[in-house]
């Protein structure tokens, strides 16, 4: 890697995500040396999107709908374009770079929020519309929380680390004490997914409680996803499963009680490999898969 620059979109939305998209790819391929050198842009995105016309269809979070992001950049920078959702990217980055080079491996997410990328017999499983995939969708309570996808009871109002963080702020706004008020000093803004695990890891019983609520619904919906697709090997990835051992712990103790033995007993369960550049090496994937020839199967 050259050169490596992170950017915060918080707040921005629609045309407004586009707009600072093309603002720092400006400023970055200005200052880029050699860039003649390029072989292209690869682009991975969260949400609903046709890697073959590099359109994300549909980002709930982003308030984006069928935005052809291939077309932009490639007009704007005269470059070849590759567009694909980030877990779907992310999972063959683990497959072929990382520590599960399997054929039948489902990688899944916990960050602000739940998804997946799922290979079955070494393809991506897509869908027809570039949405399979969307674990943090599937509806766990039907009498439950409106999801801002329009459905109730969705998995991603459960276990998202949006969703931690709102049972967070409402325990401390109840007087409950907690290990995370002191390492945040107080400001709730400072409260991240690093302090969070900070608080797990010294015992604080508000992260453990809130630890084993994740774990029991996400440990539920891996026994479907294990039943349903008999994956090789089931890697947890994000920042809620990142440096986070006794979540992968409880989750492999309930899919242990509730899946079909011959289903999980020789199934791979791990955390994700590749660390925190792991979006990164997922976008080289896609590009080296389809320029170089880079097959799944080397």
């Amino acid at each position: 890697m050259l050169r490596k620059e992170t950017y915060p979109i918080e707040g921005l939305q629609g045309n407004a995500v586009i707009e600072r998209l093309l603002e720092l790819m400006d400023d970055f391929t200005a200052g880029a040396e050699d860039l003649e050198r390029c072989v292209g842009i690869s682009l991975t995105v969260p949400g609903i999107v046709s890697d073959s016309q590099g359109v994300l269809h549909y980002n709930t979070k982003l308030r984006m709908t069928d935005v052809p992001l291939r077309q932009i950049l490639e007009d704007r920078y005269g470059m070849r374009t590759w567009v694909e959702n980030d877990m779907n990217s992310v999972v063959l980055a683990e497959r072929r770079f990382g520590d599960y080079a399997f054929g039948n491996l489902i990688y899944i997410s916990i960050g602000d929020g739940l998804g997946s990328g799922i290979l079955i017999n070494d393809s991506l499983l897509r869908g027809k519309h570039g949405g399979a995939g969307e674990f943090g969708h599937t509806s766990v309570n039907r009498s439950g929380i409106r999801c801002e996808c329009g459905n109730v009871g969705c998995l991603d109002s459960y276990i998202s680390w949006i969703a931690v963080y709102s049972r967070i702020i409402t325990a401390i706004a109840t007087g409950r004490p907690t290990l995370i008020q002191e390492l945040s000093g107080g400001d709730y803004s400072k409260i991240v997914p690093s302090v969070y695990k900070e608080a797990l890891c010294r015992g604080d019983k508000l992260a453990m409680d809130l630890n084993e609520e994740v774990a029991e619904h996400l440990g539920a919906a891996i026994v479907n996803l294990v039943n349903m697709f008999n994956p090789e090997a089931l890697v947890l990835g994000g920042e809620m499963a990142h440096g986070n051992p006794e979540l992968l712990a409880m989750v492999r103790k309930y899919m242990d009680r509730h899946a079909m033995p011959i289903l999980k007993d020789d199934m791979v369960f791990g955390l994700a490999s590749l660390g925190e550049d792991d979006k990164l090496i997922g976008a080289a994937s896609v590009l080296l898969q389809d320029l170089f020839g880079f097959t799944l199967t080397e």
